[in-house]
Order: C-alpha cells, then structure tokens, then sequence
C-alpha cells in the first residue's frame, strides 16, 4: 500500500465522507491538501492549498448502504486519471496554442490571435460540457468501505 493508499498500482484511491446519498448516488467529500500541508512552515508561505471535493459515485454496482458521516475509500482506475489529465490539460494548451500560432502567422495580430485563442479554449470546453454525460459513464468511480 503506498501513500495515498492505493493497493494496487492500476488504481487511484482517496478516502472520503459520504455526505448525502440517494437512489442513483452517493456524494462523497474528498479533501485534498498540497505536498506542503504537513510543512511546518505553512502557516508563514501562503502556498498551503487545501481543497475539498464532491465525488459522484454510483450506486449501480454496490451491494451495501451507506449512511452520512461514515468514511469509504474512492477508487478509480489508472489509466482514467491519466485520459482525464489529457482532456482537461493537455489538449486544451495543445489547442491554445496552436490556434495562436496559426492566427498569429496568418493576421500578426497579437490581441487578435490571443482573443481567437482563448475563444477555441471556449469552444472546447463547451463540447466537453455538452458530453459530460458520456464523459461521467466513462470515468466511474467505485467506493469501498
């Protein structure tokens, strides 16, 4: 078991509390802090960050009942972080700045090709929005006790 404490090397785990459930769902809060949250000068940097987070885990494939307060484990696998990373950062700042460079060498027009640039950024992430449903079945979360 490693730090986070995955047990097996193809999953992701966090542990979390069920803050409310109902008949498809069970809402889990995840708290994740920076590497620098145990340093003892975090009170002084200002670089500590902590952020809490819902997980929407479906019900589909549990057999078990959980109530709010209790603490489960959240598990996904692997390769589904590494293909979320890819959507969320990497092709968008693949696609900012290849729109840049194409409509900068076309019109040499920074303003321009910044605004057409971050306007494709919008785009995106408007498609990704619009398949949030197809995305949410593809990256399903599992919970253990």
């Amino acid at each position: 078991m490693n730090e986070t404490g995955n047990c097996r090397p193809e999953e992701i785990s966090h542990t979390g509390t069920i803050q409310r459930s109902d008949r498809q769902n069970h809402y889990v809060l995840i708290t994740s802090a920076s590497a620098c949250a145990g340093c003892h000068a975090r009170g002084a940097c200002h670089l500590n960050e902590v952020a809490d987070k819902i997980i929407e885990v479906s019900r589909e494939k549990d057999d078990f009942e959980c109530k709010p307060g209790e603490k489960v484990r959240v598990i996904m696998e692997n390769r589904l972080g590494l293909h979320a990373v890819l959507l969320g950062y990497i092709v968008p700042f693949c696609l900012l700045l290849a729109a840049l460079i194409v409509t900068h060498a076309i019109t040499r027009m920074e303003g321009l090709s910044a605004l057409i640039a971050l306007g494709t950024l919008l785009l995106y992430y408007l498609i990704l929005y619009r398949f949030r449903h197809r995305l949410r079945k593809k990256f399903e979360f599992r919970i253990e006790k």
